[in-house]
């Protein structure tokens, strides 16, 4: 086909050339532009598909070299049997129009398989290549056949033959079927798997090792040599872990058996293995390293003397080596191992000998596949540059970096040599990904008494292909509306210093408020002041409590006043453990509100908000160090009718009709050496200290200062390859934080006479997502310990992990009480579930389980909602949604 397609294009152009020189009596057409190129006869090509192929001819003079190689690239597409042109003058101007007439070839009527018995039709379409309506070429019919074969051998038949003819449709002029015909042969199963020569292992423990299975109820046992050959060198790797570094399979026979009433063949296979003698390691010395010494090199071997020889930890110790040489850019060094065997003590010894080179330097760095991207915004992730020595390390180093922008959805390095000896090429291919999020619909949650919202928003993180995160959000409901602007520079003038700034414009109705309206109404600052209906009387928080010769029960009213001297009370409130009746029905609630409906209120807030943030990034030998302030100023106005409500919160009722300022100023310092993914590290740690002074020299309406101490720990178990492009990973991570809520140094002083200004809002709490999961949320803390420990499974790494979790927390309301912290003072829970690491699907689905634990050491399971049908009160579990990344 490929001979009669030339010999075509000379024909057609000795007829063109012909043609016109017979018309006109000269070449006309020769060097003059080409102004356009014209097809008659396309029925199923598209011209879309040919554009590209002639765009680069429009306006180029023709010749007949540059006609040649026109009518070559049409036929390389292989879509035409048949290309006549015709030279055409244009009807103005001059120049010349190409007008080819067109043969296709036929397209695909309907593909069909013949002979298939044993697998189904779908099955084999699936594998196709070819479907309704594409062009039929040999090339694609040959490609299909390979792939039904391939499909057969994989279950079973390793005799199978695929063919394929076309035949035209008699009444779909240029439409054919496309047949594939295909002997199955018999399918062969394997009946038992034998082994000779094995002494040192079991047959058992080698079948376990090989993915060839014989026939059973629990696997097909079916037959594939391709499997049969991976078997080989796994178990060869199996005794070189061992010490038997000469093992080898030296055969595997195959006994067949003829099944003609079911049209199978059954194999009988025996593995024949020579195990050799098992040696031990004898040690490791190296000749020509100049530039590390003996004891550096000879740490990378995860073997001592004497021990059983590892081949495999060995090779991963040879590779270590070369690694110390090329994190300092040794990479054209020469290693040579040489075994020195004693074979009467069994004991095998090495010696690398190494030449060693100068250094290797970066010559250029190329950025290919970027096309939004500037390619300044990658090569500031990357810590190199043309004249470095090449480093290994920071090579991996950038390519995190490169991956955690989430700019890309691949990056692949590659390192071509240079142009001299001694010098590399560093390339990065990238692959873009979608930064630009558009969020449009309705969002569910928030207030109880509208809980949908419309939403619009636009989030774009790599913003003219700079880097930048630009974005705004709106939501609109009867209840609440916000618009939110943000705006984010990472690398401020090409350096590791971020600038960022956001404001927020928000006016909500806050249902569900506690009053403070009923005798006694409470003054400010009462210690003992509670919302209506309660009225601060103690009760006992724990069955058959005895007081006074008498057994009362959870719930049950202290008989007694409680004495008015502090010490005197704090001693009886431990000693019977006495909480107060509001703080009973909080902990007795089971989601509900503790407050009947009639002794709640409703008010309007007005919020301005407005902040700006910066930092710098400094590369240590310990991880990334991350030093940030950030100001924020914020104005709240609220309003409800006094005449009818009263709030509990007296900050509350402060803030009414006035606009209140609150004003914070941010410091953290935070290192980080965290490696993979942001959303799901694999290694490492981070660790921060935050502090946030808000109000008093900063002037406002609210003054307190806040700290917050974190540390976060990975470490990945094991990781596994399962297949081929799946690896059974299991890391584990362990977060503490401990935050604490305190006064300020100094306040000003039409302050100074309040006790606490500080509104409810800015005492710390849990959240029953990340913080205390599945626990109502607990507020009003001044001192905050969230404590979890976590197992992380990827399903798939960049999608979907699966989690188990083991949560720890307590939360007081006074910093104080820390030093008489015990277990009865925790929130724990555990469970499991599913975590997706897409920044723009940040969800969590939990069942948990949550328990406390009192004093003598007793467990207290709690309720939960899901799987409880006696609706026993320790019972069932827990059903945790979770939105949000819970970042660090």
């Amino acid at each position: 086909m490929r001979r009669s397609a030339c010999l075509t294009a000379i024909v057609t152009y000795l007829l063109l050339a012909g043609a016109v020189s017979a018309q006109e009596g000269t070449d006309w057409y020769l060097n003059q532009p080409i102004r356009d190129i014209r097809f008659e006869g396309l029925v199923s090509v598209p011209q879309s598909d040919l554009d590209p192929i002639i765009r680069p001819f429009i306006g180029e003079p023709f010749t007949e070299r540059r006609f040649a190689e026109l009518q070559r690239r049409l036929f390389a597409l292989d879509y035409f049997t048949d290309l006549v042109a015709e030279a055409v003058r244009p009807t103005t101007g001059t120049g010349v129009i190409i007008q080819f007439t067109v043969e296709e070839r036929p397209s695909v009527a309907e593909v069909r398989f013949a002979g298939n018995r044993r697998v189904r039709s779908g099955d084999l379409l699936d594998a196709v290549l070819l479907k309704p309506g594409d062009l039929i070429t040999l090339a694609k019919r040959r490609v299909d056949e390979e792939a039904i074969a391939a499909l057969y051998r994989e279950r079973g038949f390793p005799d199978v033959r695929v063919s394929s003819r076309v035949e035209t449709v008699a009444d779909r002029p240029g439409a054919s079927h496309v047949i594939y015909e295909v002997e199955e042969g018999q399918q062969v199963t394997v009946r038992e798997i034998r082994f000779s020569g094995n002494n040192f292992v079991s047959a058992s423990t080698l079948r376990g090792r090989m993915g060839t299975k014989a026939q059973s109820i629990f696997n097909s046992g079916v037959f594939q040599s391709r499997v049969l050959e991976e078997d080989r060198r796994t178990i060869e790797e199996y005794y070189r872990e061992r010490g038997y570094v000469d093992a080898r399979v030296v055969d595997v026979t195959q006994e067949v058996e003829r099944d003609e009433e079911q049209e199978r063949s059954v194999l009988i296979l025996t593995v024949f293995i020579e195990e050799g003698s098992r040696y031990t390691y004898g040690g490791f010395s190296f000749e020509g390293n100049a530039i590390f010494d003996d004891e550096t090199l000879d740490r990378q071997i995860r073997l001592r003397p004497g021990a059983v020889l590892n081949v495999s930890r060995l090779s991963e110790g040879v590779q270590q080596i070369r690694d110390v040489y090329y994190q300092d850019g040794y990479i054209f060094n020469a290693f040579d191992v040489v075994e020195d065997r004693d074979e009467q003590a069994l004991s095998i010894s090495f010696t690398m000998r190494i030449v060693e080179q100068p250094r290797a330097h970066i010559e250029n760095i190329i950025i290919r596949g970027n096309e939004k991207t500037a390619d300044h915004v990658i090569l500031r992730e990357i810590p190199l540059r043309v004249g470095d020595v090449y480093s290994v390390s920071r090579i991996r180093e950038g390519i995190q970096a490169l991956n955690n922008l989430q700019f890309f959805s691949t990056v692949i390095p590659e390192f071509p040599e240079g142009s001299v000896e001694g010098l590399m090429d560093l390339v990065i291919n990238v692959e873009e990904a979608q930064t630009a999020d558009i969020s449009f619909g309705v969002s569910f949650g928030g207030s109880t008494e509208f809980p949908v919202a419309a939403q619009v928003g636009w989030t774009d993180r790599n913003f003219r292909g700079l880097g930048q995160t630009v974005g705004f959000n709106s939501q609109l409901s009867p209840v609440e509306q916000s618009l939110s602007l943000t705006f984010l520079e990472r690398w401020f003038a090409e350096q590791r210093w971020s600038l960022g700034a956001d404001v927020t414009l928000n006016r909500s109705v806050k249902s569900g408020i506690p009053q403070d309206l009923l005798d006694p109404v409470f003054a400010d600052g009462d210690p003992n002041a509670v919302p209506d209906p309660f009225v601060g009387y103690y009760v006992f928080s724990e069955d058959d409590t005895l007081y006074d010769s008498v057994t009362y029960n959870r719930g049950d009213l202290f008989p007694d006043p409680v004495p008015s001297d502090l010490t005197e009370k704090e001693d009886l409130i431990k000693k019977h453990k006495l909480i107060t009746d509001y703080e009973y029905a909080r902990r007795n609630a089971a989601g509900a509100s503790v407050i009947p409906p009639e002794f709640l209120m409703a008010y309007t807030e007005w919020r301005i908000s407005t902040g700006a943030n910066t930092g710098y990034r400094f590369r240590t030998p310990l991880g990334t160090l991350a030093l940030s302030t950030s100001l924020r100023a914020s104005v709240n106005y609220v309003n409800y009718d006094p005449a009818q409500y009263r709030p509990f919160d007296a900050d509350l009722r402060a803030n009414r009709a006035a606009w209140q300022w609150v004003n914070r100023l941010g410091l953290t310092a935070a290192l980080d050496q965290r490696r993979g993914l942001f959303l799901s590290p694999s290694s490492g740690y981070i660790a921060s200290q935050g502090v946030a002074f808000v109000g008093g020299f900063l002037l406002g309406d609210r003054h307190y200062i806040r700290t917050d101490s974190k540390a976060e720990a990975y470490l990945t178990l094991w990781d596994v390859p399962v297949g081929d492009s799946w690896n059974w990973k299991m890391v584990l991570a362990a977060h503490s934080d401990i935050s604490f809520v305190l006064p300020t140094f100094w306040v000003p002083p039409r302050f100074q006479d309040l006790d606490q200004p500080i509104a409810g809002t800015d005492l710390l709490s849990t959240n029953m997502m990340f913080i205390a999961r599945g626990w109502e949320p607990v507020t009003g803390g001044r001192a905050l310990w969230n404590n979890w420990l976590e197992l992380r499974m990827p399903i798939v790494e960049q999608i979907l992990w699966f989690d188990t979790y083991f949560d720890a927390v307590s939360l007081w309301r006074d910093p104080a009480e820390i030093g008489s912290l015990g277990v009865e003072n925790m929130l724990f829970g555990f469970g499991a579930g599913l975590r997706f690491t897409i920044p723009q699907f940040p969800i969590r689905l939990y069942l948990g389980k949550r328990f406390r634990i009192d004093g003598d050491g007793s467990v207290l399971w709690q309720k939960g909602t899901l799987f409880n049908g006696d609706d026993t009160p320790t019972g069932g579990l827990d059903f945790i949604f979770a939105i949000g990344a819970d970042l660090f």
